[in-house]
């Protein structure tokens, strides 16, 4: 026992706590919590707000519901609010700008799974449903023409005057008007290929916005799955 206590004696003890440095600490943990309980209630608020604006458009004879600007964490909670009432969130706008927002449909006027692929979402919602619609006749017409060079028919296919989309409006701005109407025409073949045989009938453009609507949707479930683990912790 002497021989421990002696050895306990010679041991170095713990130094100090500084007094001035817990205070900065107990301050900081009080800030930090203060900080976090603000956070909830604010998302509780526009949850709840959220949720209000939802049953009161279903409730309406309104098919769609446009939701002003908000940023990501916003735009989750307006999307987990929507779907679990029943209803089809989308979000439109640049990502990187502030004026990307949601807009909600009723089951009955929701866009079928071809449309979204199809749209450029990272337009306006107005200005995306006039691209959608120039796209929409574009491959229709195209269809026709397939269709009827199949059937053999021996007339040759109209040649179809193709609107310049928002993308190759874009492209003119930025390098000329030549090489914005050229993005459809490369888009004809892909390589020795003609374009009649080929078994994806999807032009260049339209691969490169289907990949765009594939990044934003996964953005938007990564956004609602952030909002639904913060909210279960």
């Amino acid at each position: 026992m002497a021989f421990l206590a002696n050895l306990l004696g010679k041991m170095e003890k713990p130094p100090e706590r500084d007094p001035v440095v817990e205070a900065l600490k107990r301050e900081a943990r009080a800030c930090e919590l203060a900080m976090r309980k603000e956070e909830e209630q604010e998302e509780a608020l526009l949850t709840a707000r959220s949720a209000k604006e939802v049953e009161s458009f279903i409730k309406s004879g309104a098919t769609i519901k446009r939701f002003p600007p908000m940023s990501s964490s916003e735009r989750a909670i307006v999307h987990t609010v929507s779907a679990k009432a029943g209803l089809y969130p989308l979000a439109f706008g640049d990502e990187d700008a502030s004026d990307r927002s949601v807009v909600v449909f009723k089951q009955s006027v929701r866009p079928s799974d071809k449309d979204v692929e199809l749209m450029d979402r990272e337009l306006p919602y107005d200005q995306c449903l006039q691209d959608l619609k120039v796209t929409q006749k574009r491959i229709a017409e195209e269809e026709a023409a397939d269709r009827a060079r199949q059937k053999g028919l021996g007339a040759a296919a109209p040649v179809v005057a193709i609107k310049p989309s928002a993308k190759s409006q874009r492209i003119a701005q930025l390098v000329g008007n030549g090489a914005a109407v050229a993005v459809p025409k490369r888009s004809e073949g892909y390589g020795m290929v003609p374009a009649h045989l080929r078994q994806d009938k999807r032009s260049l453009e339209e691969v490169e916005r289907d990949m765009r609507a594939k990044r934003a949707r996964k953005a938007e479930a990564a956004d609602t799955e952030e909002v639904e683990n913060v909210t279960k912790s």
